[in-house]
C-alpha cells in the first residue's frame, strides 16, 4: 500500500502533516498528484467533503436525465439535440460521447451567443474559420452536424466528397483515439487535454438519453481509487489517514484566502487593458467552463462553490463572468441604464460574476448565504450593488482586497 502514496505533487500552499509514511507530507490546494488523488475516495468514505481543484468534476444527479442536476433543463435540451443529430448521421455511441464531452468543455452545454474572439454556440465554433454563419452556429442541430462532419455536415461537398472544416467522422482512426484526442482532432483547442475531464459525465449523459446501461461511477471518483487501498489497510500500514484528510479537505477556505493577495485587488492587472485580456491568462471554472476569471478569483470561487453546494445541493449558477470590450459595448447598447461604461466594468478585469439560482434576488437563503460567506473567500457585493446602494444588483459579486 505504501507504493500508492509515493510521488506526491507539491504545489501552491503547503500544510505539514506528520505521520504519513513517517515523514512530513505537503498538501496542495490546486493541482493534485496521482497519490493524493488516490486518497480522495478514502477521505470521502470517512465523511469529508471532497471536490479538490484539479480533479474532474463529479457527475451531477437529480435532473430529468442522468448526468444532470435539477436546474439544468437548458443543458438537457442541448445534449438531446446533439445526440439526435449524431444518431441521424449514423454516429456510433462513442462519437456521441466525444461530442457531448466537447460541448461540456467548450460551453457547459449552453448555446452561447459569445466566446473567445468570434466563437459562438455550444461547440464554440468560429465563423471566421469556416464553421458557418453566426446564425447557423447558434442552431444546435446545425452546429452538431458540423462537429460530426461526414456526408450530413453542412460543409460537405457531394461533388468532391470532401468536408471542410472536417468533423469527427472525417478524421481517420478517430474510433481508436482517446475521447480527448478525438475531440481535439476537430476542435484544435489551446487546451487539448481538457476534454478528458468530462468523459465520465458525457458517457452518463449519452447513456441516459439513449437508454443504454452506463458503466461510469456517478461520483466521478472511482478512477482515483488506488486498487485494494482503503482506510483500514492504510491505517494498519502506519498512515495517519485522518490527519491527511482533515488537512487536505478542511483547510480549503484558508488556502483560497491566501490567493487573494497573489495578484492584487480590483482593477487593472498584468499590464492588460479592460476587456482585452488574453484567453489563456484566464482560468475556466470547472463546473461552468464557459466562464473564465482571473486565476486567483477562479480558485477562490471554486472553493466557495464547494461550500455552497454542501449547503444547497447544487453548484453556484454563473450567468456572467469575464466580458470582452466588445461584449461590454454590446451590453451598453442593449441595456444603457444598467450596464457600466465600456472599459470600466470589473467584468472586464475578470474579477466579477453575476449569479442566478436564487442568489439574484434579495431576501433569499441563497443570497443571504453568499453575502455572509462570500467574503471569507474574497467575494463580496460592492456597496453600490447592495439593497441600499445606488444601483441595487443582488446578483453581482466582485473579488479582491
Amino acid at each position: 500500500m505504501r507504493r500508492a502514496l509515493i510521488g506526491l505533487s507539491i504545489v501552491a500552499v503547503a500544510v505539514p502533516v506528520v505521520g504519513l509514511m513517517g515523514a512530513e507530507m505537503l498538501v496542495a490546494s490546486a493541482a493534485m498528484g496521482s497519490a493524493e488523488a488516490a486518497m480522495v475516495p478514502i477521505c470521502a468514505d470517512l465523511g469529508y467533503q471532497v471536490d479538490p481543484l484539479g480533479l474532474p468534476p463529479a457527475v451531477p444527479t437529480g435532473g430529468r436525465v442522468s448526468g444532470f442536476g435539477p436546474d439544468e433543463d437548458e443543458q438537457v435540451s442541448v445534449a438531446q439535440a446533439i445526440v439526435a443529430a449524431g444518431r441521424a448521421a449514423g454516429v456510433p455511441e462513442r462519437g456521441l460521447v466525444v461530442a457531448v464531452a466537447t460541448a461540456l468543455q467548450e460551453s457547459g452545454l449552453r448555446n452561447l451567443d459569445h466566446g473567445d474572439r468570434d466563437s459562438l454556440g455550444v461547440f464554440q465554433q468560429r465563423p471566421s474559420q469556416g464553421w458557418g454563419t453566426p446564425t447557423d452556429l447558434q442552431d444546435v442541430t446545425i452546429a452538431a452536424r458540423a462537429f460530426f462532419g461526414g456526408s450530413e455536415s453542412p460543409h460537405h461537398d457531394p461533388a468532391t466528397g470532401r468536408t471542410e472544416p472536417r468533423g469527427l467522422l472525417d478524421v481517420d482512426g478517430w474510433e481508436q483515439m482517446s475521447i480527448t484526442a478525438a475531440a481535439q482532432s476537430v476542435q484544435r483547442s489551446g487546451f487539448p487535454d481538457a476534454y478528458a475531464d468530462h468523459e465520465d459525465r458525457a458517457q452518463v449523459i449519452v447513456s441516459g438519453i439513449l437508454g443504454t446501461p452506463g458503466s461510469v461511477d456517478p461520483t466521478g471518483l472511482g478512477s482515483y481509487r488506488a486498487e485494494g487501498t482503503d482506510a483500514t489497510t492504510l491505517a494498519a500500514d502506519g498512515v495517519d489517514v485522518e490527519a491527511f484528510c482533515s488537512s487536505a479537505f478542511e483547510r480549503r477556505a484558508s488556502i483560497a484566502m491566501s490567493t487573494i493577495t497573489s495578484m492584487g485587488s480590483l482593477g487593472a492587472w498584468g499590464g492588460h487593458q479592460n476587456g482585452r485580456i488574453p484567453h489563456d491568462e484566464l482560468t475556466a471554472l470547472t463546473w461552468a467552463p464557459s466562464h473564465r476569471l482571473r486565476p486567483d478569483a477562479a480558485a477562490a470561487l471554486e472553493a466557495l462553490n464547494v461550500e455552497y453546494r454542501a449547503v444547497f445541493g447544487r453548484n453556484l449558477t454563473i450567468t456572467d463572468s469575464y466580458r470582452t470590450y466588445a461584449q461590454q459595448v454590446a451590453l451598453k447598447a442593449a441595456k444603457p441604464r444598467l450596464a457600466a461604461t465600456p472599459g470600466t466594468s470589473q467584468h472586464g478585469w475578470a474579477v466579477a460574476v453575476d449569479l442566478g439560482g436564487g442568489v439574484q434576488s434579495f431576501g433569499t437563503p441563497q443570497h443571504a448565504w453568499m453575502v455572509t460567506n462570500g467574503p471569507h473567500h474574497g467575494w463580496h457585493p460592492p456597496a453600490w450593488a447592495q439593497a441600499s446602494g445606488s444601483k441595487p444588483e443582488p446578483w453581482h459579486f466582485e473579488f479582491g482586497n
